[in-house]
């Protein structure tokens, strides 16, 4: 599949909420290289304590294609669409996943950090029951808001999301 003139590259797919194993699992098959990196947590239950692995990054994952594959990834159920950055698809280098590859499997402990956004960014809801809502990020004493500016009515909310559930939403390049 893969080009001689083209070598592929790993590219970052956004994929409905809960559903990275599946998407991971179907562009295997397919023949798709991927990279789902997976970290242990220890969930609590109301009667039971257990250890599950879950996406480190939630609804990420890394695929490794060149343009020919580019649309057949985006045909696989669950997955939602490319991640782009400042109107290009993200790119990760080799060495970046390569290096999350060998954080993950050392199981050094980590923790995901909030994406580095600032009052009076754009952003985007990418988790949750406001996923896809956009707005402007506020801060309210000392909390971080989404305000959502409804057009036609001069009115806004704001609603209280977790940073690591939002993305800075850069403008398209002209």
């Amino acid at each position: 599949m893969t080009s001689q003139l083209e070598e592929p590259k790993w590219h970052v797919v956004y994929t409905r909420a809960r559903s990275e194993k599946k998407a991971n699992e179907r562009l295997t098959k397919m023949g798709i290289t991927t990279y789902l990196p997976l970290h242990k947590v220890r969930k609590q239950w109301s009667d039971r304590k257990k250890w599950v692995h879950e996406p480190l990054f939630r609804s990420y994952l890394f695929v490794k294609i060149t343009r020919n594959e580019y649309t057949e990834v985006l045909m696989v159920p669950g997955v939602v669409k490319y991640v782009y950055f400042e109107g290009k698809p993200a790119i990760v280098p080799d060495k970046q996943i390569e290096d999350l590859k060998r954080l993950v499997e050392q199981q050094i402990p980590m923790q995901q950090m909030s994406p580095v956004v600032h009052k009076g960014d754009r952003v985007r809801v990418i988790a949750g029951p406001m996923m896809d809502v956009e707005g402007i990020l506020h801060d309210t004493q000392g909390e971080k808001k989404v305000i959502i500016q409804i057009n036609g009515l001069d009115q806004a909310l704001a609603i209280t999301v977790p940073l690591t559930d939002i993305e800075k939403v850069h403008p398209a390049k002209s």
